[in-house]
C-alpha cells in the first residue's frame, strides 16, 4: 500500500497544481509528480529514521506513539492547516511545510509503517482518518493522530462522532482504503474550492477534482 499510496498523493497533488496555471504545457506532469514523489519519499525516510532507535528501545506503546509524533513534529517542523484545498494535497506541505490533519497523518502512516508495527488509517466516516497500530504480539490496540497524540481506544472515542460502532477495524482492502482516502481528500479540495469568489483557476481546479473523482469512482 505504501508505495501506490504515496504516487496517488503525488498524481493528485500535481493536477491540482497543474489546474491553478492558465495554460498546460506538455510534459510538465511527470516532472510535478516525481517533485512530489520524491519529496515525500525524502521525508518519510528522514522521520523513520528519528524514531526508528526510540521504537527499537521503548517498544511500540501508547506512550512511545505519543513520543514519537512529538518527535517527528519537532523535527519535520510541519503545521496543522485546515482552510485551503491545497492543504488536502501535498502542495502546501512542500511549499509552506503546511497540511490538513488528514494529510498529516497519511504522512505518520507512511513513517510508521517502515517496520516496527502494522499501521492502517481507519475511520471512514469521521472528520479524518486514524492511525491504527497493532504490533506482532498483539498487544491491544493503539490509535494516534497529529493534533491529539496516541491513545488506546477506550480513551480516545471522546474525540470521535462515528455511527459506525466498528470504525476501528481494517474492513477495507489495500485498494480500497486507497481510493477511499484519495476520494476523501479530493471531496475536501471541492468543499473548499466552493467557498469565496468564482475565478478561472477555481473552476479548473473544480473541474480536476471531479475528473479524478469519477475516474476513482468507476474503477
Amino acid at each position: 500500500m505504501e508505495f501506490d499510496l504515496l504516487c496517488s498523493l503525488a498524481l493528485m497533488s500535481a493536477a491540482s497544481q497543474l489546474a491553478e496555471k492558465d495554460t498546460y504545457e506538455a510534459g510538465t506532469l511527470r516532472p510535478l509528480v516525481q517533485t512530489y514523489t520524491q519529496f515525500l519519499e525524502d521525508r518519510v525516510v528522514q522521520a523513520r529514521e528519528q524514531v526508528s532507535g526510540h521504537f527499537a528501545k521503548n517498544g511500540v506503546t501508547v506512550l512511545s506513539v505519543k513520543e514519537a509524533i512529538e518527535q517527528i513534529q519537532k523535527e519535520q517542523q510541519f503545521e496543522r492547516q485546515d482552510t485551503l484545498a491545497g492543504y488536502f494535497t501535498l502542495q502546501g506541505l512542500l511549499e509552506e511545510g503546511k497540511a490538513s490533519e488528514y494529510v498529516l497523518n497519511l504522512f505518520l502512516c507512511l513513517v510508521f509503517s517502515g517496520g516496527h508495527a502494522e499501521c492502517t488509517l481507519v475511520g471512514v466516516d469521521l472528520v479524518f482518518r486514524w492511525l491504527r497500530l497493532s504490533t506482532a504480539k498483539k498487544q491491544n490496540l493503539i490509535f494516534a493522530t497529529w493534533s491529539y497524540g496516541a491513545f488506546e481506544r477506550k480513551n480516545m472515542e471522546k474525540f470521535i462522532k462515528s455511527v459506525d460502532s466498528q470504525w476501528f477495524k481494517k474492513q477495507e482492502t489495500p485498494l480500497q482504503n486507497r481510493k477511499n482516502i484519495i476520494c476523501a481528500l479530493l471531496k475536501r479540495q471541492l468543499s473548499l474550492l466552493a467557498n469565496g469568489a468564482t475565478s478561472a483557476s477555481k473552476e479548473r481546479q473544480v473541474s480536476i477534482c471531479k475528473e479524478q473523482l469519477l475516474f476513482l469512482l468507476a474503477v
